[in-house]
C-alpha cells in the first residue's frame, strides 16, 4: 500500500479557545435581537401614532377638487409618500378599531393582517 507523497494536514482546533472567543460573539448576538424586538416595537407605535396624527390631518384637505393636492403637498413637506400615509393611517384606523391588533411583533406581520 503506497501513501501519497501530499498528505494533508489539520491543524487541531482549541474548543477552548473557540469557547471563549464566541461567548461575546453570541452574547452580543443575543442583546441585538432583544433590541431589535424592542426596536420593531417601537417603530410600530411610532407609525400607530403618526396615522392618528396624519388622519386628523387628512381631514382637513378634501377628497377632490382644487384643494385636494393640498394632502399630496403636505406629506411632500413631511419627507413621506401618499402612500405610506395612508398605510399609517389604515393602522391607525384598524388599531382603535381592534387594540388587539396593536400587539403583533412587526409592522409587517401586522399590516398582512389587514
Amino acid at each position: 500500500m503506497t501513501r501519497d507523497p501530499v498528505a494533508i494536514v489539520q491543524s487541531a482546533v482549541d474548543l477552548q479557545h473557540v469557547r471563549a472567543e464566541l461567548a461575546p460573539i453570541l452574547a452580543e448576538i443575543r442583546k441585538g435581537e432583544v433590541l431589535l424586538e424592542r426596536g420593531a416595537r417601537i417603530l410600530m407605535d411610532r407609525r400607530y401614532q403618526a396615522g392618528v396624527l396624519l388622519a386628523s390631518a387628512r381631514k382637513q384637505f378634501p377628497k377632490s377638487g382644487p384643494r385636494a393636492a393640498g394632502w399630496g403637498e403636505f406629506c411632500e413637506a413631511l419627507e413621506i409618500s401618499r402612500d405610506t400615509a395612508t398605510r399609517y393611517i389604515e393602522i391607525a384606523e384598524q388599531v382603535a378599531a381592534q387594540p388587539e391588533l396593536a400587539e403583533r411583533q412587526s409592522w409587517m406581520e401586522l399590516y398582512r393582517e389587514l
